[in-house]
């Protein structure tokens, strides 16, 4: 019975690595990277001759000896044993050859991504703390909640869209199956984990932090686990199903008032209340640490160091940041993309150095107007602009194409991540974020009233 439920995953794991086409018009970007590393060969087909079946004729479970399933388990094993593993041919990827990198879409090419100026970002700017085997609890029998953060399923998404190399593959890292529903959880675990160890997190303190939505939540939980209070501050554009989930925990949620900023409120508690515990997640290295501790040998284990991009957009530059360096101390030819909203401060940044004023946008979690402390822009090569339309459209994608329902941020990922496939010649490994559930935005990004009141079609 073993022997065929392998078969069966085997002819399952074939059928997900088929693509198909999701529409034309998406803007033209070509983002290659100089890897020296071999590529994934193609797919071989295996030719088995016929053969007389090893199983003998049907009978009742009951009436099967142990004698005769140890015959049928021998049977298949000698038949699989016939099966000759296809050749592989190694090819080498491309050089730039000193071409200019991608513009994503622009008309005319521009200084800031030339090669010699991603050559110059190609070295991180900081270095983080490695990861650490916790030792085993005595007496411990059972998993907790704490255990269910990280070790997350990377899965091939590339039916969302149509790579231009037929050995191009798109993963998405499956994040909402943290227990608290998103990649927030991995940071918030280092950062608790780190200030308990330093003395700065004590018994009968309270935590503060200030929280787009998924960072409120994880902050929530870890309270309610480890026995604090959590005062949690977000702004009027957290979803309703962020806002309650928060609240489930039995943290204290407070939303900023128009024009009033949520992450200066957590400083002014903190320093009002000289007892409590600020998590500063925008500036706190503790937050990208905890991705490099993590995500990133989490990524390059599952793809077997043959991912060759890693793209993520930026709230804190948590993710980017601490996966970017761990991959490219790995490999510093992996090409490290910023997907970024329409509107937000990081493009202009990252293009010319200077802070331009920002334009509200939809997506939840992503892009900012400001450069917040945890962001290392120097493990960054490129940045991709996507509007809000094509964020969210691209969320009903993943969930009609893949059967994975995503929010917003994802939906910003994926989409980076498919004009990069459909444009590069060369085949690539493509690793990107799948943030959190969209379940935490039913409310919003898929429902339909709301979709039509900002205009968007799916």
């Amino acid at each position: 019975m073993k022997t065929i439920s392998i078969i069966c995953l085997a002819t399952g794991a074939g059928a997900l690595m088929k693509t198909s086409g999701v529409g034309p018009g998406r803007p033209g970007v070509i983002l290659r990277a100089g890897l020296k590393t071999a590529p994934s060969p193609g797919t071989a087909k295996t030719v088995r001759p016929p053969t007389d079946s090893p199983l003998p004729p049907k009978k009742a479970i009951d009436d099967v000896s142990e004698d005769e399933e140890q015959a049928v388990r021998a049977a298949v094993a000698a038949s699989a044993a016939t099966v000759e593993a296809p050749e592989t041919e190694s090819k080498p990827f491309f050089d730039t050859g000193g071409e200019k990198w991608s513009t994503f879409g622009a008309e005319t090419s521009s200084d800031y991504l030339t090669l010699g100026k991603c050559e110059s970002l190609k070295t991180p700017l900081r270095t983080y703390e490695p990861a650490v085997e916790a030792p085993a609890v005595p007496g411990k029998r059972y998993a907790t909640s704490m255990d269910l953060i990280g070790n997350t399923p990377l899965v091939d998404i590339t039916a969302v869209c149509k790579p231009k190399n037929p050995n191009t593959v798109v993963l998405g890292k499956v994040e909402f199956f943290n227990p608290g529903y998103s990649m927030k959880d991995r940071i918030m675990k280092n950062i608790f984990d780190k200030a308990e160890a330093e003395g700065k997190l004590e018994p009968g303190m309270t935590v503060v932090a200030a929280s787009s939505g998924n960072t409120g939540c994880s902050v929530a939980m870890m309270c309610a686990i480890r026995g604090y209070e959590a005062v949690v501050i977000t702004n009027e554009k957290c979803s309703e199903e962020k806002k309650a989930a928060i609240r489930a925990y039995g943290a204290e949620l407070l939303i900023s008032k128009p024009g009033q900023c949520y992450m200066q409120m957590e400083t002014d508690l903190a320093e009002a209340n000289p007892t409590w515990f600020s998590v500063d997640q925008y500036n706190n290295l503790d937050n990208p640490n905890g991705h490099y501790k993590s995500s990133g040998p989490e990524i390059y284990a599952q793809t077997a160091g043959e991912v060759t991009h890693f793209v993520a957009a930026g709230s804190t530059g948590g993710t980017i940041s601490g996966i970017g360096t761990f991959l490219k101390e790995r490999n510093p030819d992996v090409a490290v993309v910023l997907a970024d909203p329409t509107g937000s401060v990081f493009k202009n940044y990252y293009k010319t150095g200077e802070l331009e004023a920002p334009v509200p946008f939809l997506v939840e979690g992503v892009g900012k107007d400001n450069i917040p402390g945890a962001m290392d822009f120097g493990v960054v090569d490129a940045v991709v602009d996507v509007d809000d339309k094509a964020a969210l459209r691209m969320c009903a994608t993943i969930a009609r194409k893949t059967g994975l329902c995503v929010g917003g941020s994802s939906g910003l990922n994926v989409e980076a991540c498919a004009r990069i496939a459909e444009n590069s010649d060369e085949p690539l490994t493509i690793v990107t974020m799948l943030c959190d559930s969209g379940v935490k935005y039913l409310s919003k990004i898929f429902n339909d009233d709301w979709l039509r009141e900002h205009d968007i079609e799916l």
